[in-house]
């Protein structure tokens, strides 16, 4: 019979930002552990989650959890790991079959930005949003070829970041929802141990751990997959055009004429020579006395 304990998370690691991305969570207590490998021989192998099937308890938060694990689980398994519709844009205007690997494609799109260097046609894959090529074509003239290669290039990228995005979006919600398999557990933990329904649960509550496991898995080997896809496609674009147009630019702000240094404009404008006008908010300045009369009388006349 199953004991009453929570089941054990899984970890979620995913490649984001060229670097991987580690999202952990508190492990389960240890009792857990005799859980997990007590039905992992015979309860999670009788689990109708893990049969691929929905599982209906009539408890309705025990058959919303269930149903949002199948929702997840069912939406992984169709997704396309061969990644073809990110790799369609390059394989048909390379020409080359559509089963191509992904080493085989991005090394037929580095031979062909390579022949259009030699025509005078270099390029850089920028990785904003949404991804963009730099060209520099140089003195020769556009030409429907390196047009359509580059189109495809971007397309490529585009559709494989928006990919990336989803598929990150998916494995945050994986890793949400295993988190909640733990609260279920405790909660079905006061149904008793004779109660029909404990049994039950606590079986799809482990098999839901095995399924979200198993879609994480899957969801893990793609993004690195596409981030692979995206690194080696900007390495086999990269023909110098990003190191020319720096350049070009560095080479025309040292070009560019320099103003010579002179006075500020507000300086060398000296007041006037006129008298002096008293300080803002000061005293004036006295008037300076008259000189004394000469002695003797003073005045204009001598008697």
């Amino acid at each position: 019979m199953p004991t009453n304990t929570p089941p054990t998370p899984i970890a979620h690691r995913c490649p984001i930002g060229g670097g991987a991305r580690r999202i952990g969570r508190r492990t389960a207590v240890a009792s857990l552990l005799v859980l997990w490998v007590a039905t992992s021989g015979c309860g999670a192998s009788m689990s109708q989650l893990v049969a691929g099937k929905r599982v209906k308890t009539g408890k309705r938060n025990y058959d919303n959890y269930f149903s949002q694990v199948s929702d997840i689980s069912e939406k992984v398994a169709a997704l396309d790991s061969d990644l073809f519709p990110l790799r369609q844009p390059l394989t048909e205007t390379l020409d080359v079959d559509e089963d191509t690997s992904l080493p085989d494609l991005l090394y037929a799109t580095k031979k062909r930005a390579q022949r259009l260097k030699g025509y005078g046609v270099i390029a850089t894959l920028q990785m904003s949003s949404p991804p963009t090529v730099l060209l520099s074509r140089g003195k020769v003239r556009e030409d429907a070829e390196d047009e359509a290669l580059f189109v495809a290039v971007q397309e490529s990228a585009t559709r494989a970041m928006t990919t990336f995005t989803e598929y990150s979006a998916m494995l945050d919600e994986i890793v949400e929802l295993d988190r909640q398999r733990e609260p279920l557990a405790e909660r079905a933990g006061r149904l008793g141990p004779n109660h029909p329904l404990r049994a039950r649960i606590d079986t799809e509550l482990v098999g839901a751990g095995k399924v979200l496991a198993k879609a994480e898995k899957k969801l893990l080997r793609d993004t690195r997959t596409i981030a692979y896809f995206l690194m080696g496609l900007a390495q086999a674009v990269d023909t110098g055009a990003l190191e020319q147009h720096e350049a070009k630019c560095k080479e025309a702000i040292d070009n560019a004429p320099k103003k010579r240094r002179g006075k500020p404009s507000w300086r060398g404008r000296g007041r006037g020579r006129g008298r002096p006008r008293p300080r803002p908010g000061g005293r004036p300045r006295p008037r300076p006395k008259p000189k004394p009369a000469p002695a003797g009388g003073g005045g204009d006349f001598d008697m």
